[in-house]
């Protein structure tokens, strides 16, 4: 019976798919060494559905750990992205935080707005 298995090299860390009968566990890399079946989980999406969902928030042209989560979605650089742009998960039972409505902001903006246009209007000689 013929499957296809991952084998990673000893030497050079390649890591290759190959149909190779059920029981092989090394094939011959092409540097020549030695390469050892490993276990993968294929045609799955090893962290869910979560990751998709995540990457399309993500700022494309961030800094370095926006970069490796893109690269390299996992954990780890999930954990990493969060940290570095200052999200957290909500405490159970903690609820969203609310937001201003617009209404609100206008009025406590207002002030600010008028000043700053009366300074522009002023004419001085």
């Amino acid at each position: 019976m013929l499957v296809i298995r991952d084998f990673k090299c000893s030497e050079c860390g390649k890591v290759t798919e190959k149909i190779v009968g059920y029981r092989r566990l090394k094939v011959i890399c092409k540097c020549g060494c030695a390469a050892y079946r490993f276990f993968s989980i294929s045609n799955t999406k090893p962290h869910g559905t979560w990751i998709p969902s995540v990457l399309e928030v993500v700022d494309k042209n961030g800094g370095q750990h926006c970069q490796e989560f893109l690269k390299h979605p996992n954990r780890t650089n999930y954990e990493n992205w969060k940290k570095k742009t200052g999200l957290r998960h909500l405490e159970p039972g903690e609820k969203l935080p609310q937001r201003e409505s617009r209404e609100d902001k206008f009025k406590r903006i207002k002030p600010e707005l008028l000043k700053k246009a009366r300074e522009r209007e002023v004419i001085t000689i």
